[in-house]
């Protein structure tokens, strides 16, 4: 049986976990490796069942890297972890494929609408779903919300409540996008974790309300199993090009139940444990599809009002050893 890796693993050791468990639960003999730029200080590789040093996704390299990475160490699927590393991937899927290598990650097509907000914006449109209000450089409302037009993880993201208020650079910056603010009292935030089949079929989607976060992440969520569902299911049941785990980000305004969308990163989010933990079990129905040629029909059959409370951890090896 062929291995898997995953790639830019960082502190994805949950994630990580996640397929170690499968693999032994449905009794396949295979490992989970990882890759990182300094696989020595990223916790998740300290678990792997080993670790390599990758160049930089940028880096014109990196794929043949990972493809012969693969091919040496006899691995059949390969599981991105961070948005910059997607469409580098999504546009050589098709060569690894040749080779009995499956990249989890969607189409190109897809990860360029996610990986820049404005085409998000006029996706959702496009599904049905309202999206936050944009505005132009020279006209905005206020309070408004100014973020990079390909970032993520909430870095570079500026509250601007005022005219005065704008950063140096900002404002008339062609990386910037400007839209609506949400007020945080007015609504609830969720991340949804969806589960797209190799077919491109919506198998599970999983609301998570984030009640609290940190960094851009959830430290602290809680599953919620109702009304969201049956209204976001028929908007993604068929996204084009989608594939794996794709995570949601979407408000819900308390008084008229409006749901805005907000992103969509076409990759595991860092509150998936909780979905796995609710019974979404996406690693294992990756090792099903990918391994053993199953089909994953929807499941709907997951817990409701399951909470995660994050907390930090650590990871203790002697550098003069291999970790353990």
């Amino acid at each position: 049986m062929k291995n898997i890796l995953l790639t830019s693993a960082g502190r994805r050791v949950s994630l990580l976990r996640c397929f170690q468990r499968d693999l032994k639960e449905l009794n396949i003999h295979a490992e989970v490796f990882s890759t990182d730029l300094r696989p020595d200080r990223s916790s998740a590789c300290q678990v792997a069942s080993a670790c390599f040093a990758s160049p930089r996704v940028t880096d014109p390299s990196y794929a043949g890297f990972l493809l012969d990475l693969c091919k040496t160490h006899n691995v059949g699927m390969v599981v991105p972890t961070i948005d910059t590393e997607l469409l580098v991937l999504s546009e050589c899927r098709l060569e690894f494929l040749e080779h009995g290598i499956q990249i989890v990650v969607s189409d190109g097509s897809l990860i360029s609408t996610c990986r820049d907000k404005r085409k998000t914006h006029k996706l959702f449109e496009s599904l049905g779903l309202h999206s936050a209000e944009i505005f132009t450089p020279d006209n905005p409302q206020y309070p408004c919300f100014a973020k990079p037009i390909g970032g993520s993880c909430s870095v570079g993201l500026h509250l601007v409540e005022h005219p005065n208020d704008w950063p140096s650079n900002v404002q008339f910056n062609p990386d910037y996008m400007l839209c609506e603010y949400l007020q945080p009292d007015e609504h609830l935030e969720y991340t949804v974790d969806m589960y797209f089949n190799m077919a491109g079929k919506l198998s599970c989607l999983i609301p998570r309300q984030r009640l609290e976060t940190r960094a851009g992440e959830v430290s602290k969520g809680r599953t919620v199993n109702g009304d969201l569902v049956k209204r976001l299911w028929p908007i993604f049941d068929s996204l084009q090009g989608a594939r794996g785990c794709l995570t949601l980000q979407v408000f819900i305004n308390h008084e008229s139940s409006l749901i805005t969308g907000i992103e969509i990163n076409p990759r595991f989010g860092g509150g998936f444990p909780l979905s796995d933990y609710a019974g979404g079990k996406y690693t294992e129905w990756l090792i099903r599809e990918l391994f053993l040629n199953e089909n994953i029909p929807e499941f709907h059959d997951w817990a409701d009002q399951q909470v995660m409370l994050r907390f930090d951890d650590a990871i203790f090896f002697d550098e003069n050893c291999s970790a353990s």
